[in-house]
């Protein structure tokens, strides 16, 4: 865990941010230029030739910012909801061309953060607050009910999650006032992430056992939150949280929260995707756990009946 949260959380650095410029006037397509040139992979630059169609890019989380160039003024249209983080380093970019140009410049928000979300970090927490509870839900489920049949673990898997859920959810909404107005979508991400981590726990205990800790800590906190995009997008991380992040369970809850919350014009996006993906791995987990459970239970059989033969032989 410490290598993880240094490695993907310390000094960050921009490569291929993806910003706009709008091509009102001649001097616009030499900026795009000169920003590309001076920054290199830093950043990614796209041109638009009207704020609206820049606007539209950022509201579909195309582009982070958008610089419009003036004689005497220049505007930057930018997406605090996108990431705070990353807004941070698109207004320091374009102030620096700014300055060079010896032009004013002001910004403009398209997608701004919600009154209760000034961090532009509540999902993040939201994740943390779900994982923890989550995997130690499962933990606390395969471990107490090893007397229970691998069926009825599972069984106490589904309402016990969505009771989890249910109960952070609500703590969140009306006790710290976040995600109003999309209270039923946020729910039910929260539910399905749960039932995935509730899932991946107990379907991988019985095949990991003394090492569940260990395990449950990588995948659902050291590799979930660094590679999340909750504190950083991927374009401030090293290269290997960013390839995380493309599948990563935390990431498809990060990303279908914002869309849910501040980008409904980007369609489906890779969130749903990585959560499903998930939910058929969680699937398929609890199948590996079903079938490990079982071939272990016939070998226990096994030697149970081999004991028994063997002291019938012993008394004769």
């Amino acid at each position: 865990m410490t290598v993880t949260y240094l490695a993907g959380f310390h000094q960050p650095e921009p490569h291929h941010v993806p910003v706009a410029v709008v091509d009102q006037t001649p001097e616009a397509t030499q900026a795009a230029d000169q920003i590309q040139t001076a920054l290199g992979d830093q950043v990614d630059v796209k041109v638009y030739p009207s704020e609206t169609l820049a606007e539209d890019a950022i509201e579909r989380m195309e582009v982070a910012g958008a610089y419009v160039p003036g004689e005497s003024e220049g505007e930057l249209l930018t997406a605090p909801a996108y990431s705070e983080t990353l807004n941070g380093v698109v207004v320091r970019i374009f102030s620096a061309v700014s300055e060079k140009a010896n032009v004013p410049m002001t910004t403009r928000e398209v997608v701004s953060l919600d009154e209760y979300d000034s961090a532009g970090q509540n999902s993040f927490f939201f994740l943390v607050v779900l994982s923890v509870s989550a995997y130690s839900l499962g933990i606390a489920i395969a471990v107490a009910g090893n007397s229970y049949s691998y069926r009825r673990r599972l069984a106490l898997m589904v309402p016990l999650g969505l009771l989890l859920a249910t109960v952070d959810f609500l703590f969140a909404r009306f006790v710290m006032q976040m995600f109003q107005g999309h209270e039923w979508a946020i729910w039910l991400v929260a539910a399905i992430y749960v039932q995935i981590v509730l899932s991946v726990t107990i379907g991988l205990h019985p095949l990991v056992r003394r090492w569940s800790t260990l395990t449950f800590s990588a995948i659902f906190v050291a590799l979930n939150f660094t590679s999340s995009g909750g504190v950083f997008e991927p374009v401030l991380q090293p290269a290997f949280f960013g390839w995380l992040h493309n599948f990563w369970v935390g990431s498809g809850f990060i990303q279908t929260i914002r869309q849910i919350q501040y980008f409904p014009d980007a369609g489906s996006g890779p969130g749903f995707g990585i959560l499903a993906g998930w939910m058929i791995l969680a699937v398929v987990v609890l199948l590996l756990g079903a079938a490990w459970e079982k071939t272990h239970a016939l070998k226990r059989q096994l030697l149970s009946y081999r004991a028994a033969m063997l002291e019938e032989d012993v008394a004769v």
